[in-house]
């Protein structure tokens, strides 16, 4: 996960909002690299602090602030990356919602407070929590969570990849096998030569 939002202290890059983090958006390459994709909604700010107003992205996966139509920062991203772990970690969605509901059933079912099951690492736990803050000013930034969280402390993204890429490995070759080999075409037939239609029997 540590992929999705690298610190960027020491770049002189402007703070990106995504805005469209879910799991959809997430690709894992063949050497176990994790990629951030789809970028349609991106919008670049001055500041992690600079604000955007837009009504965009994938509603499960809202902030608060934007699902009211608040303005919103890079906190926002946060949030979402903090549902997206929450549905790693759990395999379902922190909050009990539904796709039908509407914007005020949906803001009121996310404003619960969460439950992570304690069969959950607490380090990750603690990260979660971290994320999901109600208050965007609450919530922690990539740079402190990658520095300070205890999840990420002393641990290097490059450990992941070769487990992650045996795995990939193995579900290829497992769905090449259900597959079976693959055909070979008959090769067609020589120009007036007669063909399996062509002959009666005497």
């Amino acid at each position: 996960m540590s992929y999705l939002h690298q610190a960027r202290s020491g770049d002189r890059v402007r703070p990106q909002l995504h805005r469209d983090i879910k799991p959809a958006n997430i690709l894992v390459s063949t050497s176990g690299h994790v990629k951030l994709s789809d970028f349609g909604c991106l919008k670049s700010t001055t500041t992690t602090v600079g604000q955007a107003f837009t009504w965009i992205g994938t509603k499960v996966y809202m902030s608060p602030e934007r699902v009211r139509g608040d303005s919103y920062n890079t906190a926002a991203d946060i949030w979402s990356f903090g549902v997206v772990a929450y549905e790693c970690a759990v395999g379902s969605s922190p909050f009990k919602v539904e796709a039908n509901l509407n914007i005020f059933e949906f803001l009121k079912a996310i404003e619960e407070p969460i439950t992570v099951p304690p069969s959950v690492n607490p380090y990750l736990t603690d990260m979660i929590y971290k994320c999901l803050q109600q208050q965007p000013q609450h919530r922690s930034s990539a740079t402190e969570l990658l520095q300070d969280s205890a999840f990420f402390k002393g641990h290097d993204p490059t450990d992941d990849r070769k487990p992650l890429k045996e795995w990939i490995k193995q579900e290829r070759n497992n769905r090449r096998a259900k597959r079976g080999p693959p055909s070979v075409p008959r090769p067609p037939a020589p120009s007036g030569s007669a063909t399996p239609s062509s002959f009666t029997l005497s």
